[in-house]
């Protein structure tokens, strides 16, 4: 599937953005942390197996949608930069909601599957 540019709130000086897209076994997040933008850039991948979730959502905006990610444990809370107390949301430009809503359609499918098969 093709990745998703998102956009996380920035943490001081620093931005933080990144794609999300799924493959056979894992929901991707690909992220890449830069203080303002361009320097010390810090980037890493997080595989989250569709059973390490409780819930995949879409939130529509006006300008922007949101994908809610709800973890069944803390790893993806930790993994993630930013204040994530209980949910990721992974902020997305409207002009790629159909595709986003394709990859929540298919990761909720993964999601509801596992859930009833473990």
């Amino acid at each position: 599937m093709t990745p998703i540019p998102f956009m996380l709130p920035d943490i001081g000086l620093r931005e933080i953005a990144g794609s999300i897209y799924l493959t056979d076994r894992f929901i991707v997040i690909d992220i890449e942390n830069a203080l303002l933008g361009a320097f010390d850039k810090d980037r890493s991948t997080i595989e989250v197996e569709p059973g390490a979730l409780a819930e995949v959502r879409l939130e529509k905006g006006l300008f922007k949608d949101r994908i809610i990610l709800r973890p069944n444990g803390l790893e993806l809370l930790e993994a993630i930069p930013g204040d994530n107390t209980s949910e990721v949301a992974l902020v997305i430009w409207k002009i790629y909601r159909k595709r986003t809503q394709v990859l929540v359609e298919e990761a909720r499918r993964r999601v509801r599957s596992d859930a009833e098969s473990g």
